[in-house]
């Protein structure tokens, strides 16, 4: 991208020139090219042009993983194969138009109307007010959190919520380039439904005014493994005939074995997968219908706090590191990153069978974080006038190293109101 003042007797002339001359030896244009001079206006345009420079170029200079290829014995494979190229296309579910203005709505807008699994109680916005870890990672422990939030719903013990989480900053932008979207990653696109696709078949978490940012950082799962029925749209999307057949073939019941072993096995994300497919650029609008929704995630309150409620989370591996690279949780790595004084939208969680109940013995089983809950459980017993044999069963690979509340168990075991 360049900015420039007239420097030649033609506007405009020498940028123009070196434009070209970058794009001619496969440069990349990662920011909208725009030109000034005192004519114009530097003011009207070169200021605004700085101020939004930084983030794409932060996103374009932080280094992302190789692209993928595919296995030549596989190509061989494909290439003595008789493909069925007579798949018909697939059906469109939303028109759209690409509006003059951004998308001004903040999260969760539009999200707290979807359909939220389980939900007993009304979406609230939470406030961080403390964290702390409680085992470092290492070879043989994963790494796990406490976070103390702020709310005011009532909570008790055995009480969950879900949680409201967002898909990571660098995998939306990787993909937003990918697409071909980054100028107009913040513009609205105005949605509207097919009218011969029925009601009850469109998909409820899609936005009918959102933008391209809002709904892959928001409202799209964009870890899912692909379905067949993007794998059949994506062929659509292709200029190349290899990647076509390729795309084809994996998505038809031939391919379904070849689909496990390269895709699914290897739980490869979307960016990825669209590695393999140089010449594959699908729309937005068509991601839209094929990716399923961000769904919330559900954690159990290991303790009530004064403030609100606490928690307990491991950061979660999805893939090790080993021919592809690490992949982490999607949720927890971005409450890893929570600050104090950072916000998370929750909302309770139907549960109304995991209760403590005051004069029946209990025993509680837990291993790992699955034994937070029942902090929560002796809190209430050892507050109850009525004595309550408790007995608690736990266990960890490692107790020296990944014991969580290890020091609150044994002062409940000394006090009584834990048998063993």
């Amino acid at each position: 991208a360049v900015v420039s003042t007239q420097s030649t007797g033609e506007f405009g002339g020498f940028p123009n020139a070196l434009r070209e001359a970058l794009l001619g030896s496969q440069g990349q244009e990662f920011y909208e090219y725009q030109l000034a001079d005192d004519q114009v206006g530097l003011e009207l345009v070169v200021e605004p042009w700085i101020e939004g420079l930084w983030e794409p170029l932060k996103h374009t200079l932080t280094p992302t993983q190789p692209s993928l290829s595919l296995d030549p014995a596989f190509l061989t494979k494909l290439a003595n194969l008789n493909i069925d190229k007579s798949v018909s296309k697939s059906k469109r579910m939303f028109d759209h138009e690409l509006a003059e203005c951004d998308f001004e709505h903040v999260f969760p807008h539009g999200v707290d109307k979807m359909l939220l699994p389980f939900k007993d109680g009304e979406l609230e916005r939470g406030e961080v007010v403390d964290k702390r870890c409680l085992v470092e990672e290492s070879e043989v422990t994963k790494e796990t959190w406490e976070i103390e939030v702020k709310c005011g719903e009532k909570y008790g013990p055995g009480d969950s919520f879900g949680v409201l989480c967002q898909n990571g900053e660098q995998e939306v932008w990787d993909l937003i380039n990918r697409l071909k979207l980054r100028e107009v990653a913040h513009r609205q696109y105005n949605l509207t439904p097919d009218p011969s696709v029925k009601p009850r078949l469109l998909p409820k978490h899609v936005l009918l005014q959102c933008s391209p940012y809002y709904a892959l950082k928001y409202t799209l799962d964009i870890r899912s493994l692909p379905k067949k029925a993007l794998l059949s749209y994506l062929v659509e999307c292709c200029e190349d005939e290899r990647d076509e057949d390729c795309l084809r073939y994996l998505a038809s019941k031939e391919g379904s074995e070849d689909l496990n072993t390269m895709v699914y096995s290897r739980s490869l994300t979307l960016i990825e997968l669209l590695s393999l497919f140089p010449s594959c650029t699908p729309s937005f609008c068509a991601l839209l219908q094929h990716l399923p929704r961000l769904t919330p995630r559900y954690y159990s309150v290991s303790r009530v706090s004064a403030h609100g409620v606490k928690f307990v989370f491991n950061r979660v591996t999805c893939r090790a590191e080993g021919e592809l690279a690490e992949v982490r949780g999607v949720c927890s790595s971005w409450m890893r990153e929570l600050q104090i004084g950072d916000h998370v939208w929750l909302y309770r969680r139907k549960n109304a069978n995991f209760k403590p109940d005051v004069g029946a013995p209990v025993v509680m089983i837990g291993a790992g974080t699955g034994v937070s809950p029942f902090l929560g459980f002796l809190d209430y017993l050892a507050k109850s006038d009525t004595k309550t044999r408790a007995v608690l069963i736990t266990g960890n690979r490692y107790k020296k190293l990944d014991s969580i509340y290890g020091e609150e168990f044994s002062g409940y075991h000394s006090d009584g109101t834990l048998e063993s």
